[in-house]
This record gives C-alpha cells, structure tokens and sequence, in this order.
C-alpha cells in the first residue's frame, strides 16, 4: 500500500483528507509560511511579531516586507 501512495503525486494523496488532516503535525510557523502571499500580506505586524525570528524573516523574504 504505501509503494503505491508514494507513486501518487501529493495534490492525489491530500484530495480525501479535510484541511484539518492535512494540517494536523505541523507547527504553527510551517501554517503560516504554507498560507498564499496575499494572504500573508493581511495579516497584521502584530500578529506576525508573535513568531520567531527565523519565520519572521522568511515572510518578509517572500513579501519583501
């Protein structure tokens, strides 16, 4: 079974799962830095102040804040 999940592409292995399965593991730097730029661009200075420096610096990188 695995040997053929793995032939599938990752959009296919993802389709049955609900966005809460899909996200369920990851921290909440690895959501944030998954979120689309134009999303990234609304959210406040604020909020984004509340992570760590590392992801900080990659959202800025990404929307050359």
């Amino acid at each position: 079974m695995s040997r053929w999940l793995d032939e599938l592409p990752p959009e296919r292995r993802l389709a049955a799962l609900s966005p809460e399965e899909r996200l369920a593991g990851l921290t909440r730097e690895q959501i944030l830095l998954a979120l689309p730029d134009d999303e990234l661009r609304r959210l406040p200075d604020e909020y984004l102040a509340t992570f760590p420096e590392a992801t900080r610096e990659a959202v800025r990188k990404r929307l050359e804040r």
